[in-house]
């Protein structure tokens, strides 16, 4: 991640109007499996899941799919925290 994208982030998870992640509030609002807007929330979060996983292969991990993973899981659990 760059330093500019990383201060983006860092802002946004400071700022007063923050809400916990914006894709897990909206999933929690669809409760239907199926529904068109959980199948996006799915993609996105795939999207993000497959990017960590390629910084984790470029830094030569072991298993940098299972790295991907765990790194997606903390940064949820940090912006639901932070409600």
């Amino acid at each position: 991640m760059s330093t500019g994208r990383s201060e983006n982030v860092a802002e946004w998870l400071e700022s007063e109007d923050f809400r916990a992640c914006p894709y897990l509030n909206t999933a929690a609002e669809f409760t239907d499996p199926g529904h068109p807007t959980r199948l996006v929330i799915r993609e996105h979060l795939q999207e993000i899941e497959d990017y960590l996983t390629g910084l984790s292969a470029a830094a030569g991990y072991r298993d940098p799919r299972m790295l991907g993973i765990e790194l997606q899981t903390l940064a949820g659990r940090r912006a639901t925290r932070l409600v």
